[in-house]
């Protein structure tokens, strides 16, 4: 081996040509979502408090408490249940029935048929969201005596 690398097997030459930047090197294609990665590693989200804060926002005034959503086939659908108030509590019971925990609603309204089914829909489709959803209210009833 000769003098003129160094004893490094000639690093520091390729290292002084070389075109790739450090990890903080501006010209790193990669850097923002790396950043990003690691932004997001740090402040991990707990669903739990995450839907608690929520709660806590909407309940305190100072959030929604409308949900929303544009759909043609639905939207006659709930015009057609309310136009026929017995089948529309006939739908609401079925639903209500297929509750572990069925709230009380009043069955001539559409936004109840609405909050049904979204909660069998989250019951049955993804039931561990729908547990969340327990998880929260539970704890924010600790907190909110």
């Amino acid at each position: 081996m000769s003098d003129d690398n160094n004893g490094d097997g000639g690093m520091s030459d390729l290292k002084a040509e070389g075109s790739f930047g450090s990890r903080d090197d501006e010209s790193d294609p990669y850097r923002d979502q790396r950043q990003q990665a690691e932004q997001a590693d740090d402040e991990a989200v707990d669903p739990l408090e995450d839907m608690v804060d929520s709660l806590t926002e909407i309940r305190d005034g100072d959030g929604t408490l409308s949900i929303g959503c544009r759909d043609d086939t639905f939207a006659a659908y709930l015009n057609h249940l309310q136009a026929h108030p017995e089948r529309m509590e006939a739908v609401a019971e079925e639903l209500r029935n297929k509750l572990e925990h069925p709230p009380n609603v009043d069955t001539s309204q559409k936004a109840s048929i609405i909050r049904l089914l979204l909660r069998v829909g989250l019951q049955e489709g993804a039931s561990d969201e729908y547990e969340l959803i327990g998880d929260a209210n539970a704890e924010y009833a600790k907190r909110n005596p």
